[in-house]
């Protein structure tokens, strides 16, 4: 997250992570989850830097124009968040979605819908593409915002905590069936690192140009959700996505089947007969 379509260039200095947080330096693997510890003091901090394809870059895109092009050939699966800017006035509405994160290890974007005239239609083809899959935690309540604040439905959603209860089930026996894992203890018990989750950024005002740790909140935030998904099907491939994966068409969860289309003004899905 910088400037306008941003795309950072590499300055010499390999591993600089402070003077260019969009420059992704030498990557360090993931520890086997059996090993992982839920109390170590010592677990470094998963930064997005470390766990991207060599040479991926930040995509930090302020126009629906950009989006357009950013996105014209983007797959999933991708890591999926939102942020938007705190009131501190009681009774006051909630601000609309500011950021939208989509991440995967060889493609990052960081959108700043409050600086777009109009909502990018090709971001709402990926968002409304059940093929598309996007994951992350407390989806459920992501997308019911993504309705109220711009109309956008979002299906292929992969709920983190959900799917870490298919695959990993012994673990999570002893935990409510709809209580959310928090992304950071998935991180640490999974890829045995710690987010760093600086209350001082996330409560930052989103709306404006994005600061260099913002980015690196923002795009280490997303692709730990894609991270942890590839780590998590790969616990059990033969996981069924109708088990972990909800379309939410206007806001409201339905069971993960092939809608033809999805009407804009309504939010109801046309589906096919052969879920």
């Amino acid at each position: 997250m910088e400037t306008n379509e941003h795309r950072s260039r590499p300055t010499h200095r390999r591993n600089d992570r402070a003077s260019d947080p969009n420059k992704r330096p030498r990557a360090r693997g993931f520890v086997n989850s059996s090993s992982a510890s839920t109390s170590s003091p010592a677990l470094p901090p998963f930064l997005w830097q470390e766990h991207a394809v060599p040479g991926t870059e930040i995509k930090y895109l302020r126009t629906a124009k950009e989006v357009n092009v950013a996105l014209q050939s983007a797959k999933g699966p991708f890591g999926f968040d939102i942020e938007w800017k705190p009131c501190f006035v009681r009774g006051m509405p909630e601000s609309p979605i500011a950021l939208l994160q989509l991440a995967r290890p060889d493609q990052i974007f960081l959108i700043q819908l409050t600086a777009m005239e109009s909502f990018p239609p090709r971001l709402r083809h990926v968002l409304e593409n059940y093929e598309i899959i996007k994951a992350g935690v407390g989806i459920a309540g992501d997308a019911k915002k993504l309705w109220r604040d711009y109309g956008v439905s979002l299906l292929g959603a992969v709920e983190l905590s959900k799917l870490a209860r298919v695959t990993d089930s012994p673990r999570w026996a002893a935990t409510k069936p709809n209580e959310l894992i928090g992304l950071a203890r998935l991180v640490q018990i999974y890829h045995s690192y710690q987010m760093r989750k600086s209350m001082k950024v996330k409560l930052s005002n989103w709306e404006l140009a994005l600061n260099p740790n913002q980015i690196e909140y923002a795009a280490s935030d997303a692709l730990a959700g894609a991270t942890l998904y590839q780590h998590l099907l790969n616990l059990d491939p033969g996981a069924l996505p109708r088990d972990y994966t909800t379309n939410y068409i206007g806001g409201r969860g339905e069971a993960y089947v092939r809608p033809q289309a999805v009407s804009l003004q309504t939010g109801v899905a046309i589906v096919s007969p052969n879920p």
